[in-house]
């Protein structure tokens, strides 16, 4: 399966919990748990002024527009739906999809990376919402 955004995450829970093996490639992606410091991260980013922020206050729109959408799924339970709980429950994971050869389907080498970069921007985006609770008294 190609693509770990929310959509694709929630598609490789639902084909594994089918019973099916998954593999997932896995490109540039941004993951959040879905409930952080006892509230849902939307009601956070609300908060915070995240979903605010105007083309017109973006320094970059271009690289902006580029950016991966959000990897957050609603569950239930509101459990975090992210490669970890992917790989926790054995679903396989490889780099982003490069192309096809001789028949074979490659996949770039950068996951680790890839992986790593989604850490730094979620780490940001926490540090944000730590910031304003406690600027706030939350």
């Amino acid at each position: 399966m190609v693509g770990a955004s929310a959509s694709g995450t929630q598609i490789a829970h639902e084909i594994h919990r089918s019973g099916r093996p998954v593999t997932l490639s896995v490109g540039e992606h941004i993951r959040a748990p879905r409930v952080y410091r006892g509230k849902d991260l939307e009601w956070w980013m609300d908060a915070t002024g995240v979903l605010d922020e105007r083309y017109d206050e973006v320094d970059d729109i271009a690289r902006a527009r580029r950016a991966p959408s959000l990897q957050l799924a609603g569950t239930p339970d509101r459990s975090t739906l992210d490669l970890n709980a992917l790989t926790d429950i054995g679903v396989t994971l490889v780099g982003r999809f490069a192309g096809i050869a001789h028949g074979k389907a490659q996949f770039a080498g950068s996951l680790r990376n890839m992986c790593a970069l989604s850490d730094l921007k979620m780490g940001r985006l926490l540090d944000t919402i730590d910031a304003w609770a406690r600027d706030n008294g939350t």
